[in-house]
């Protein structure tokens, strides 16, 4: 999905004023539901037991993960603008070589013990989240034959 500026100043433009019927359609357009992904599978055989926000650290380990550390955040939104408070969310990434930590991924690139690549998170009452991790490394495609 694609966000031009002229579509941020108008949703900026519509926060700004009172809102009426039209500026509530043009947030309500801008405010699409994200698709689905079926890309994959890469969902973790097993859910890690710490549950945090934190993805380059390992409860009981002292290493940290490899890789450049980014930080993401946001907000939950339902497409009329308003927050979802304590959205359940799910994320599995590849680590900064590009590997996804579950048996079904055959990239031969190395596994890192410091990254535990799956996060389940819920956002606050506001439907703000935040998350800690690495950028992740281009990944492999795998073709089916």
């Amino acid at each position: 999905m694609t966000f031009s500026r002229r579509s941020a100043v108008k949703c900026l433009a519509g926060a700004m004023m009172v809102p009426t019927a039209a500026t509530t359609a043009a947030t309500q357009d801008a405010l699409r539901p994200t698709p689905q992904e079926t890309l994959g599978p890469y969902f973790p055989v097993r859910t890690p037991p710490d549950r945090g926000f934190d993805l380059t650290h390992i409860a009981g380990r002292a290493g940290r993960a490899k890789g450049q550390v980014i930080e993401l955040s946001g907000h939950v939104l339902r497409v009329d603008g308003s927050p979802v408070p304590n959205a359940r969310i799910e994320i599995w990434q590849a680590n900064a070589a590009g590997r996804y930590t579950n048996p079904v991924d055959k990239n031969p690139a190395p596994l890192d013990p410091n990254f535990k690549g799956v996060a389940l998170l819920r956002a606050d009452a506001h439907g703000a989240y935040r998350i800690h991790t690495i950028k992740p490394g281009p990944i492999l495609i795998q073709r089916a034959e």
